[in-house]
């Protein structure tokens, strides 16, 4: 069973075992595709799943366990990856916009927190323009970014652009001994900087928001309230206006300062400095530069700092090779943490990379935005002819060098990398199937949601009508 677009392998996806954060883009050798109108689909009814103990099953090299209690291939197949999980298309987004533009979105903002919109855009271009520190992690100013940024905020309407909305349940952070929810997922509304001519910049503003609890609401149960209204997106053709109202009664439920967490910024604005992406978190009247989650700062790639993250990697291995890993949850780990994810170098482990350092890595922003997006950093964009653009990443099933599998083995939650075809030692991404079986996974009101090696991969997560294998019986 071979991926779409072998031509333009992803060799360096270091081990893929992450709830990606946060919103990538664009390869190098062969451009992205360009998604214009996704295919409108008429999902089958979802239908509850019988929950059964844990079954062992043979992996290719390794004893794996499978949970039974997970979707079946038709609650997979009827959730719509551009119906639920990243909406793209025009007619949606324009009609997301008369209520979501990025200036009716800040004034939101600024007048649930008591505050003025002049001062969140000034204290967004003061961090632009002056150097910033953040957990000793010191950032140059960056001055052409700065410059569009001005432009840009003084015209919000016309120069800030809602290009893609994605639902991120993905990152729902599930206990992986109990089961039990400790965080709940995200929706993230993408925007896009346009010069004086509207063409796009590069230069993108992801706005993040958690799943609200509602009165008495366990996580349990708002996880899966939240997964069935975006499954039902699914029920809808795309272009009606059922679907439209029914978007954006989930964004005016999730949309809000209570339940803002973060905005990041992706911009390679100057050719003369590297890309970057930053985390600002909104305190008060002011967005203030934050540390990135999983992401040492730059002075780890320093020889000697680089010792102390190797040996961090090394004595934390179990939890990262059990996908439990969070540096905050340590001095040691916290102290690393850095304020910008940064183009043209990466850590580097003094020996033989091991499986937790490639999970280290995948997870980390610049693991995910330059290596998964070899020669790009977005994984949306609009193109300059002001098509919508996804990354090879969220759209197909991509090949991982076969150097990598051992750390491909899914071990945790949300693991998602599969053996080819038997005998070989090539491995398969497939990050809009992972999103979509988590999604239907929900749905159905499970939270031990594990897939284990060979027991889920499709040929194309686009195509309605291609190959689900499970346990390795083919289901069409």
């Amino acid at each position: 069973m071979k991926p779409k677009s072998l031509s333009c392998l992803i060799p360096a996806i270091l081990g893929m075992q992450f709830a990606l954060l946060a919103s990538c883009d664009q390869t190098a050798d062969v451009p992205p595709p360009v998604i214009e109108t996704p295919v409108v689909v008429t999902p089958e009814v979802v239908t509850p799943v019988v929950d059964t103990p844990p079954v062992e099953i043979s992996g290719n090299e390794t004893a794996l366990k499978v949970f039974a209690d997970m979707a079946t291939p038709d609650q997979i197949k009827a959730i719509n990856y551009f119906n639920s999980l990243v909406v793209v298309d025009p007619a949606a987004i324009r009609a997301t916009s008369d209520v979501f533009s990025f200036d009716l979105l800040m004034t939101s903002l600024a007048q649930q927190g008591g505050s003025q919109v002049a001062d969140l855009d000034k204290s967004w271009i003061d961090s632009m323009t002056n150097p910033q520190t953040v957990n000793e992690d010191t950032a140059e100013p960056r001055i052409d970014a700065a410059e569009a940024l001005t432009a840009a905020l003084a015209d919000k309407a016309a120069r800030i652009q809602l290009i893609a909305v994605t639902n991120r349940m993905d990152l729902t952070k599930i206990d992986s001994t109990t089961h039990s929810v400790d965080r709940l997922g995200e929706t993230h509304l993408v925007y896009e900087l346009r010069d004086a001519q509207n063409n796009p910049l590069p230069y993108t503003v992801i706005m993040e928001f958690g799943f609200p609890l509602a009165a008495g609401d366990t996580r349990e149960a708002a996880l899966k309230r939240w997964a069935e209204r975006w499954s039902s997106l699914s029920t809808r053709a795309l272009d009606s206006d059922e679907y439209r109202q029914e978007l954006l009664a989930l964004l005016t439920e999730i949309a809000t300062r209570d339940n803002f967490l973060q905005m990041r910024t992706n911009e390679s604005v100057d050719a003369s400095l590297k890309w970057e992406l930053r985390q600002f978190s909104l305190q008060g009247d002011t967005f203030k530069v934050d540390v990135l989650p999983q992401t040492p700062s730059e002075r780890y790639k320093e020889t000697d700092n680089l010792v102390f993250l190797n040996t961090y990697i090394q004595d934390h291995s179990t939890a990262f090779l059990d996908g439990d890993y969070d540096f905050s949850s340590s001095p040691d780990g916290a102290k690393m943490l850095g304020m910008r994810a940064l183009g043209g170098s990466t850590w580097k482990q003094n020996n033989s990379p091991s499986d937790a350092y490639y999970i280290f890595y995948a997870n980390t922003c610049t693991g995910c935005h330059l290596e998964v997006n070899k020669g790009g950093d977005r994984h949306v964009f609009t193109n300059a002819d002001a098509k919508t653009v996804m990354s090879p990443f969220l759209t197909e099933a991509i090949m991982i060098d076969a150097k990598l599998s051992k750390s491909c083995v899914p071990r945790g939650a949300f693991s998602w990398c599969v053996q080819g075809d038997p005998g070989t030692n090539q491995w398969i991404w497939n990050e809009s199937l992972r999103r979509r079986s988590l999604l239907a996974c929900f749905a159905a009101g499970f939270t031990s949601c594990r897939i284990a090696d060979n027991n889920l991969v499709e040929e194309s997560a686009l195509d309605t009508g291609a190959v689900i294998r499970i346990d390795g019986k083919p289901y069409h």
